[in-house]
């Protein structure tokens, strides 16, 4: 569970981590010493992580199809 995950990524040297906000609650479990070392996250979608890393992205938009064109040749 969530509080193996942390403690391994204590254990690694990770400094940040991202958890799913649905885990928040497992919190309560990892030890003080664990999440005193670690900048935990709690995210909901994928983007949340990017702006937090800094990773900027852009939004797609969307295109009309182009129309095909057909050339007659004599």
């Amino acid at each position: 569970g969530l509080p193996e995950k942390l403690m391994a990524a204590h254990r690694s040297g990770v400094k940040q981590v991202f958890i799913p906000k649905e885990n928040e609650e497992d919190l309560r479990d990892v030890a003080e010493e664990v999440k005193s070392s670690l900048k935990i996250t709690p995210v909901s979608e994928i983007p949340e992580v990017l702006k937090a890393l800094g990773i900027k992205v852009k939004t797609p938009t969307l295109r009309t199809p182009r129309k095909k064109t057909t050339e007659k040749t004599a």
